[in-house]
């Protein structure tokens, strides 16, 4: 504009650059809803005043596990809100999604928000346990925007054969705030119904949506909505997390069961009576589709583990219809008197076939690491192959189309391709291994499960003993450290004298080998001692025993008591100053005196130091000698190449000296 005004003057330049600007291009303007959520401090028991608001949420700080009482200005009349329960819709323990929540929220408790449609107030009551409290008022408008604006917020529909759903684009969603996952596949429905008021219009319904992800977002710290869908009173189904269409999004509408699971919730509260027939018919239809793409049996069961954010036992497998109530998994009253409809829901469901089906006919260890899986799949809508996905403990290995004939399979499905059958090997982890094979039909890749089956690779244990001698006081020393790929446990040793066995366990901190041994646990070390007495020498033998499928595996087996020689081991020569800097450790296993330590330069004896300083480099390994049989020494250097060699001294009977290592140092 001031470049216009200096070529044409003010009054000119405005004119042409209103002309451009009525020439340009303007952006396509689509309705949509926006929401909002202002958060503010409680003064508890005072009536506090607040712009119009439609939907309420309360969070607190302190031990009481329920919320206070809640009251609204409706029509300037102060109403309690009542059967208002704690919020155990949630990410999963353990989640990325449940981490970041619980850094933002900072260990608060939140109420399910509540739809009131419009107060202009607020009441919370003091209660024992509550130490502090904010309420969050909610609210949303509808507002003019690009036509392409959504996109960015996962609204673009994804193409499906179900029924009809409103996506995301419809109600306004915000784009996810953090990271979604999917599960490999879909094994459960869980319903649930919202909270608050049944008076609300079709019109209303795309704004409570948007609210309910605005509390689920910015006030409890989650990624997006917490259901996969909902449904209004009128029928309509509408697309809430974002993907759910599509995959089998993992949601935060269920803790502890989220993974696996559709989060289905109707809009509004159903505690006095049961929802209208064409909502329960949305609902049977929805999950009747998404059964179908994943081989679900509507009329099925499915097992839940237990763990400590669902209603069973930590570790307990619970077995479960496969549609259920979310009281049915949680401690909650949802979905009120909708659970009486549930098998309703199931009938519904069940008028829709799956797409895919298949088999799981073989899995069968081969040999110590692998496993060869076999069986077939197909899409019941099309002569294409379908692809077979093949899993570890939860990664893909193998994704293959079938490729084997299988006329028995052909013969019941004629409009099959005519290699419907796969074979395909796996290899196997250290450890328990879980090997899922699933058939993904054709059209939107959605997995069925065909089975699973858990293997233990055959993995011997491994480890090496550090010392093993004859002690003066009558004992034989042995420690080292061991453990077995299998297990992050402590390991059992078993140790024979002349044939006679002993039982011992790993477990002592070698932080050392957990450094240097891919795999090793922290604790894999071991140290004891065996009361032998005279009648030496001893015939030792020390294995490790396995745990699980393998072999025990033999760690030494030696003769001591017969004087052995020194040990020890040379590590550091390195040119200092002009001197060569000497560093080790030696011990003769016969006696606990320090032994003497001889350098030969160039062949030719040169220097001695005795092994005799602290090393907490030798803790735990040669306990009956202590931590004092380091060497440590200047000696002077040559001009030139120096190659030097350290010889630990024997004591008493035996060979001379013990060559523990050679080094070559330039001057």
């Amino acid at each position: 504009m001031h470049l216009l005004r200096r070529l044409f003057g003010g009054a000119l330049g405005v004119a042409i650059l209103s002309t451009l600007l009525t020439l340009a291009p303007q952006p396509v303007l689509a309705q949509s809803v926006r929401a909002s959520v202002e958060q503010r401090e409680v003064a508890f028991g005072a009536p506090s005043d607040a712009d119009s608001f439609s939907m309420i949420g309360l969070s607190w700080v302190g031990s009481s596990d329920t919320p206070p009482q809640l009251e609204v200005r409706l029509d300037g009349a102060w109403t309690p809100l009542l059967g208002v329960e704690t919020e155990i819709s949630e990410p999963d323990t353990g989640t990325i999604e449940a981490v970041d929540a619980e850094n933002r929220t900072s260990g608060e408790h939140f109420i399910e928000a509540i739809w009131i449609d419009d107060a202009d107030g607020y009441r919370v009551s003091a209660k024992r346990g509550v130490n502090s409290a904010t309420v969050h008022l909610i609210r949303s408008e509808t507002v003019m925007v690009p036509a392409l604006q959504d996109d960015a917020a996962g609204a673009a529909p994804a193409p499906h054969d179900g029924p009809q759903i409103n996506p995301r684009s419809s109600w306004g969603a915000a784009a996810p705030t953090g990271g979604l996952t999917t599960a490999p596949t879909i094994k459960l429905a869980i319903v649930h119904h919202t909270a608050g008021s049944n008076n609300y219009t079709p019109e209303q319904v795309p704004g409570i949506i948007a609210q309910i992800q605005a509390y689920h977002q910015r006030s409890q710290g989650w990624s997006d909505i917490g259901y996969n869908f909902l449904v209004d009173k009128f029928g309509r189904i509408w697309e809430g997390r974002a993907g759910s269409t599509s995959s089998p999004t993992v949601g935060a509408h269920a803790a502890g069961t989220n993974t696996g699971s559709v989060g289905v919730s109707v809009i509004g509260d159903y505690s006095a009576g049961g929802a209208p027939s064409a909502t329960i018919d949305a609902v049977g239809a929805v999950i009747g589709w998404k059964f179908a793409l994943h081989g679900v049996n509507p009329n099925g069961t499915t097992t839940v583990a237990g763990n400590e954010s669902n209603r069973f036992r930590i570790g307990e497998a619970v077995t479960v219809p496969t549609i259920v109530g979310h009281r049915d998994v949680g401690q909650t009253d949802c979905p009120g008197q909708i659970a009486n409809q549930l098998g309703t829901i199931r009938s519904i469901a069940s008028t829709r076939t799956p797409v895919a089906a298949g088999s799981l006919d073989v899995a069968s260890q081969v040999g110590a690491d692998k496993v060869i899986v076999g069986g077939w799949g197909v899409d019941v809508r099309t002569r294409d192959s379908a692809e077979i996905v093949v899993t570890r403990n939860g990664s893909v290995v193998h994704r293959r189309s079938t490729n084997l004939a299988r006329p028995d399979v052909s013969a019941v499905y004629p409009n099959s391709p005519a290699q419907v059958g796969f074979s395909l090997g796996v290899w196997l982890a250290a450890g328990t291994n879980q090997i899922c094979a699933y058939v993904a039909e054709t059209s939107y890749g959605a997995w069925t499960e065909l089975g699973c089956r858990d293997f233990s690779s055959l993995v011997d244990p491994t480890g090496i003993v550090d010392v093993i001698s004859l002690d003066p006081d009558g004992y034989i020393s042995v420690s080292g450290w061991a453990f077995d790929p299998s297990t992050v446990e402590p390991i059992p040793i078993r140790v024979a004298v002349n044939g006679v066995g002993f039982d011992f366990t790993t477990g002592i901190a070698r932080p050392d080998v957990a450094a240097a041994v891919a795999g090793a646990p922290s604790n894999a070390g071991f140290s004891f001692r065996i009361p032998v007495g005279p009648g030496a020498p001893f015939n030792v033998c020390v294995d490790a025993v396995n745990v699980g499928p393998g072999s025990n595996s033999p760690l030494i087996c030696t003769r001591v008591g017969y004087n052995p020689d020194p040990i020890g081991e040379f590590l550091l020569a390195v040119n200092h100053k002009g001197q060569a800097l000497l560093g080790g450790w030696a011990l003769d296993p016969d006696v606990q005196d320090p032994v003497l330590v001889i350098f030969f330069r160039n062949g030719q004896l040169a220097w001695a130091a005795p092994a005799m300083h602290y090393w907490d480099g030798m803790i735990g390994r040669h306990p009956s000698h202590g931590n004092n049989r380091m060497f440590l020494s200047l000696m002077p250097l040559n001009r030139g190449r120096n190659e030097i060699c350290g010889y630990a001294v024997n004591i008493g009977a035996g060979n001379p000296a013990t060559l523990i290592g050679c080094h070559v140092v330039n001057r």
